[in-house]
């Protein structure tokens, strides 16, 4: 799922579109406890995790990119006064990502 870049507001072009993903590998499985937020996957030759979050499932605006892929949590600290933290981790292959399932709190 390598996902559909955005149009850019007053362009009659589209953005350059990211290769198609033709092979499918293991999503991460997901869980939180405080501020720690846990992934495992048994995916090999992964490049990276991402992780985006947010107060409601369908506003996930919130991100770390980059995470080393020997890592396998992340603290999130600043979230003081939300009432709940979804979000939902990307594995990144070849480029392409599998999303997990978004996590409700």
């Amino acid at each position: 799922n390598c996902g559909t870049p955005p149009t850019f507001a007053g362009s009659s072009t589209e953005a350059p579109k990211p290769a198609t993903c033709t092979i499918p590998f293991e999503k991460a499985r997901v869980w939180y406890s405080g501020n720690q937020f846990s992934w495992a996957t048994d995916a090999q030759g992964i490049q990276k995790f991402s992780i985006v979050y947010g107060q409601t499932a369908d506003n996930l605006i919130y991100g770390v990119d980059n995470i080393p892929a020997s890592s396998r949590s992340i603290e999130i600290n600043g979230r003081e006064g939300w009432n709940q933290t979804w979000f939902q981790v990307w594995t990144w292959k070849d480029n392409c990502a599998e999303k997990s399932e978004v996590i409700d709190p």
